[in-house]
């Protein structure tokens, strides 16, 4: 007899909600200039591939990066996640963004794709590509 309780399926759509409030806070966290909140949402062996730019490995990295997209002058910022599909370990994000930075309010419309990862329990930002649909 086995007495260990049965095993919880994994709930893409659960997991693809909590995705959706971390982009949220994400998302304020940079109009909000807080460095600090986006750095703890990398996973500590994180990759970014920003446009235009060289491959960035682990937070430290990424966090330079954080900081002067912080300090353009990020006014506006919003995530709309189009598909999620993964399992218990990873999951991929795919989805639009619309950011609006700098003293002449540029708008910048485009796409990212995001692996998330578990970490302690948490989810965080594995890999994080993004770039503008001119």
């Amino acid at each position: 007899m086995n007495d260990e309780p049965p095993a919880t399926p994994f709930d893409i759509a659960a997991v693809a909600k909590a995705i959706g409030q971390l982009n949220e806070r994400y998302t304020r966290a940079h109009v909000e200039g807080d460095v600090a909140t986006i750095d703890a949402m990398f996973a500590r062996d994180a990759t970014c591939l920003p446009p235009g730019a060289e491959l960035l490995i682990g937070r430290a990295a990424i966090h330079d990066l954080t900081v002067a997209y912080v300090e353009g002058g990020v006014t506006q910022f919003r995530m709309d996640t189009m598909r999620c599909t993964g399992n218990e370990q990873l999951v991929v994000e795919q989805g639009t963004y619309v950011m609006t930075y700098g003293p002449d309010e540029v708008v910048e419309r485009g796409k990212y794709l995001n692996v998330w990862q578990q970490e302690d329990g948490d989810w965080k930002l594995y890999a994080n590509i993004w770039n503008a649909s001119h």
